[in-house]
């Protein structure tokens, strides 16, 4: 298990994470960052696919403009 840090989230057409959560594509993390191994906790508490979801709806760039934000779909 790792810890991860992004700048934000973005819709993706290439990965998989929020399908099936309200969202015809993937949700991507954008820069992200390795912190740290987790020996501490297993892989089925790992961040679901929902919970990606719901950040990605909470973020301001999202939230603020009720939709996808500016850059999303864009292929990093």
């Amino acid at each position: 298990m790792w810890e991860v840090k992004t700048a934000d989230l973005t819709l993706s057409p290439r990965y998989r994470a929020g399908i099936g959560e309200g969202f015809d594509k993937g949700i991507s993390l954008r820069f992200p960052r390795f912190i740290r191994v987790r020996d501490d906790k297993k892989v089925d508490e790992a961040t679901s696919s929902r919970q990606v979801a719901e950040m990605y709806r909470k973020q301001e760039s999202v939230s603020k403009s009720n939709g996808p934000a500016v850059d999303d779909d864009f292929e990093y």
